[in-house]
């Protein structure tokens, strides 16, 4: 998530990878991990 400020794209678009790319279990918490550093990258 931190890294995804530097490189760009919009929040849904990674989101969206993320869903395609991560085993459905793992997409709720892989989601949210992301967000918390994209979160903590822009501080």
């Amino acid at each position: 998530g931190a890294l995804s400020n530097l490189v760009g794209g919009d929040q849904e678009i990674w989101l969206q990878v993320i869903k395609r790319l991560v085993p459905a279990r793992f997409v709720d918490m892989n989601q949210k991990a992301f967000l918390a550093g994209r979160d903590a990258g822009r501080d």
